[in-house]
């Protein structure tokens, strides 16, 4: 199973879901930004290279993306709520922020379980179309 490429739309969304997730996050611009958001730069690079020699992407590419931000989502939210909603459950650690230094290995790990979910599923697809 394949999908029809967007031409440069699907790159423009990573990147500005980047931008938001910077946004949400409230750190400074540095190279640690880099580190935080490395699944979600190869996810644009690897979109890029697909995009050069492939007219469409393939499942396992859409299961990287969506394996990993539905990973990285839900931190930023919390994160932003965390810091921004002064609630009953918010937290006052100083060590609180250290889930962006872990951050990358846990988003390439939910993103290799996605990978694996959509190309299992795009085969099993194809061949329930076949028949």
């Amino acid at each position: 199973m394949k999908v029809k490429n967007l031409k440069g739309k699907t790159e423009f969304f990573l990147l500005l879901l980047g931008v938001v997730y910077f946004y949400l996050s409230g750190l400074q611009l540095s190279f640690f930004i880099f580190w935080a958001y490395l699944a979600l730069f190869s996810a644009v690079i690897w979109s890029g290279i697909l995009s050069l020699y492939q007219k469409t992407k393939p499942a396992s590419f859409w299961g990287f993306v969506v394996g990993a931000n539905v990973f990285m989502l839900p931190i930023h939210i919390e994160w932003f709520l965390n810091n921004n909603m002064q609630t009953s459950s918010s937290t006052s650690s100083s060590t609180s922020g250290l889930i962006f230094a872990v951050m990358p290995a846990w988003a390439y790990i939910f993103g290799g379980v996605g990978m694996v979910i959509f190309a299992v599923f795009a085969k099993f697809w194809k061949r329930y179309r076949a028949s």
